[in-house]
């Protein structure tokens, strides 16, 4: 008997629809769930925004502090993989309170002048002293070359450097999570005089770059139109239809 039922799923015929729509689906999901497409206007700098991509732009900025339609350009993955990120960083959080050293997590952080305003990942105490952690999460290759080299990508130490320069903190890390494993991997930023000095540069450069809307100059493009940069930045369409500019600042440089 139950051999019998056994033969006619097994002959039973395959669905006919296409179940790989399902995936999709997913994709699309993920879209409506979080993108931020449509009219934004900013008010402050974002340390995330600052440290990559267009966020290096003066002519970005402008017009992100004007208002204007935002393009979508990140794809149902990539926010999977925001989403993944922020589950990952209540987890470890989660763990550092565990322990008793979580001195708090996920605050908010405000600068008037420049304006920037942002959340730092986690404050703990270690040994009668703060520390300030930045977490991110990252692929198997990725981690295992930053724990061969004992270094942190630049970008994430620069958006470290902005909090500890408003926090006024001394002794900063940045906390890699491998996505495969979990495994911990955590690099020491201390406020050296290298890192004064280029966080000092990149506070000048954002009030130069607030002070050129301020006083209404639209700044020229800081890369060329067909560059990857042009080409991933949300507010690409409204740059192209734009005058050329009045006022020229460099792009941000990064740190070394």
């Amino acid at each position: 008997m139950t051999k019998g039922l056994v033969n006619k799923m097994v002959k039973k015929k395959e669905p006919t629809m296409d179940l790989s729509k399902i995936a999709d689906h997913i994709h699309e999901g993920h879209m409506k769930v979080s993108s931020k497409a449509g009219f934004m206007k900013k008010k402050t700098f974002s340390p995330s925004t600052l440290v990559f991509g267009n966020g290096h732009c003066a002519r970005y900025w402008y017009l992100a502090f004007e208002g204007n339609e935002w393009e979508e350009k990140n794809t149902g993955i990539n926010y999977a993989n925001m989403n993944t990120g922020s589950s990952s960083h209540e987890r470890i959080q989660g763990a550092l309170e565990a322990q008793g050293i979580l001195e708090w997590s996920e605050q908010q952080i405000v600068n008037e002048d420049p304006p920037i305003f942002g959340y730092a990942d986690a404050m703990v105490k270690l040994e009668e002293r703060l520390v300030l952690l930045e977490i991110k999460t990252t692929k198997n290759e990725a981690f295992e070359y930053h724990k061969a080299k004992g270094t942190a990508s630049l970008y994430h130490i620069e958006q470290l450097l902005i909090y500890m320069k408003i926090l006024k903190q001394q002794v900063g890390a940045i906390v890699y999570e491998n996505k495969n494993t979990h495994e911990i991997l955590v690099i020491p930023v201390v406020a050296n005089e290298d890192y004064v000095k280029f966080i000092d540069y990149f506070f000048d450069w954002m009030r130069k770059v607030k002070k050129a809307f301020d006083d209404k100059e639209l700044p020229e493009r800081g890369y060329r139109k067909d560059s990857k940069v042009c080409k991933s930045c949300p507010i690409e369409k409204v740059c192209d239809s734009r005058d050329k500019g009045v006022i020229k600042i460099e792009r941000r440089k990064e740190l070394e």
